[in-house]
């Protein structure tokens, strides 16, 4: 039978009003995931607030490193007053004027070696009541000293513990940045995500009130003739008001999405409506292997990457709490040349010829009588260095099983798409097929409703099983991704 509506148009105009609906996306340029993940970064308050830790990381480095470069030394005073000395008479006072100077440079090695130099010159006035005035006298000295460890101390491995932790510590703080970023990328993947499916869902939405409102159409024209009954008309209102529900709620949730996108992103809250999404569907890629996954896990995995940093600086503190506990013996040996005249040109003559040396070599031993607290550090630092490997133990552990739990959820969300969107595209031919026999009066507006549900809930099934099926594949890229901050500092070397 022959309509004066006609209701075949219905397929063509619900094609319609979604490429109308692509297409006013598309005005409104959408952002692409790569874009929306470079923005946030580029925004993002607690990676600017972690730079500045690095910069803090790499002052305290230059500070450790400080401790191997020579420093120079200067001093210059006045000493005045009465030193006693023991005369023939007995003791006597002699009153001392000076002015002195003294420069020198000290240097310690790796090794733990303790190097100095110093040059002094030193002018003075002494007088005594007994003796008069014992007139002017320069003084010129010069002294060179070593002191080596061989207990406490000794090594480069001691010596270079703080600078080596000092470079762990812009490791960690590096490493910390990274971690931020990977999660960052992780929230912007989610909240782009779900707001695509939110738009995948008032698509659906949409066409599925198009279609009911031309069924409708199409049941008025037909008991305007006398060929239906009014209650496939209530039964079509009740659908599209239904089907209007569904968009305002739809519609609501779209702009929650768009305010959290807009917070993941950093911009600001009132930019949130004008956030939209490539409308384009998640890759379907096949699952990759769970071996591979498992590796790539534990390679990248910024929380053992950032234990094994811990490791080595417990192994530094351990090293540091058994040299705290070993008696210190050292080698000292010291030079001194002096030089005394009249004035400074006979002083410094005198100084020259090397006629007043005075050598020293000696042994220093220096023990604690309780060492019950340097070896109750030693234990605390030993015991952490045990914590710190179970940890790593435990995390290998969890990273496998994030790793299989993931690719199950991959597999699943996959092979859940597949049967959705058959199933989708049955319910379209059923939907089109019913349409046809609702036209020629072989199928009531209930069974139109009823198709159309069905046709809408397969689509939503589909729509989510995509989304979870990239939300599968976000939880492995954060996986196994390279550290992003990685990825930025290779660009910027090239």
């Amino acid at each position: 039978m022959n309509d004066p509506v006609g209701f075949k148009p219905i397929v063509t105009l619900s094609l319609v009003a979604i490429l109308s609906c692509w297409a006013g996306v598309a005005t409104a340029q959408p952002m692409t995931l790569e874009d929306a993940i470079s923005t946030a970064v580029e925004n993002s308050p607690a990676l600017a607030t972690q730079k500045v830790a690095e910069q803090s990381a790499e002052q305290n480095r230059v500070s450790e490193a400080t401790q191997y470069v020579p420093q120079a030394n200067a001093e210059g005073g006045v000493r005045r007053g009465q030193t006693p000395q023991q005369s023939p008479q007995g003791v006597r006072f002699i009153t001392t004027q000076a002015v002195t100077t003294q420069a020198g440079l000290s240097h310690r090695s790796a090794w733990g070696t303790q190097l100095s130099g110093s040059l002094n010159l030193e002018r003075s006035v002494s007088d005594s009541v007994f003796l008069g005035n014992l007139g002017t006298v320069w003084g010129v000295g010069m002294t060179l000293a070593v002191t080596q460890p061989w207990r406490r101390g000794f090594g480069t491995d001691i010596g270079r513990a703080s600078l080596r932790d000092a470079e762990f510590g812009i490791a960690q703080a590096e490493l910390e940045s990274a971690r931020i970023e990977r999660q960052l990328a992780r929230d912007v993947r989610l909240a782009y995500w779900q707001l695509w499916y939110t738009d995948r869902e008032i698509e659906i939405a949409e066409q599925a009130l198009e279609i009911t409102k031309q069924a409708r159409e199409q049941g008025v024209a037909r008991i305007s003739v006398g060929l239906g009954a009014g209650i496939d008309v209530i039964t079509l209102d009740t659908e599209i008001a239904s089907a209007e529900e569904r968009l305002v709620i739809a519609r609501t949730t779209r702009k929650a999405r768009q305010i959290e996108l807009a917070r993941v992103l950093g911009v600001d809250i009132s930019e949130a409506a004008s956030l939209e999404v490539d409308p384009s569907p998640p890759a379907n890629d096949p699952a990759p292997a769970l071996a591979s996954v498992r590796e790539s896990a534990r390679q990248q995995s910024p929380e053992l990457a950032r234990l094994a940093i811990e490791r080595d600086r417990a192994k530094i503190n351990v090293l540091l709490a058994e040299d705290r506990v070993k008696m210190n013996l050292e080698t000292v040996a010291s030079v001194n040349v002096n030089g005394l005249g009249a004035n400074a040109g006979e002083a410094f003559t005198q100084f020259s010829r090397f006629e007043a040396v005075v050598g020293y070599v000696g042994v220093r031993l220096d023990l604690p009588l309780w060492r019950d607290s340097l070896r109750a550090d030693l234990e605390s630092a030993r015991l952490n260095l045990v914590r710190i490997e179970a940890q790593e133990r435990e995390v290998r552990n969890r990273l496998d099983a994030s790793s299989a739990s993931t690719i199950n959820e991959l597999e699943a969300a996959t092979a859940r798409a597949e049967y959705a969107e058959k199933t989708a595209e049955l319910a379209a031919q059923n939907v089109e097929a019913t349409t046809n026999r609702f036209e020629i009066g072989q199928a009531t507006s209930l069974d139109v409703v009823q198709v159309l549900q069905r046709q809408r809930e397969a689509e939503l099934r589909a729509a989510r099983a995509r989304v979870d099926q990239e939300l599968a594949r976000v939880s492995i890229e954060n996986l196994t991704d390279p550290l992003l901050i990685e990825a930025s500092r290779e660009d910027e070397k090239e």
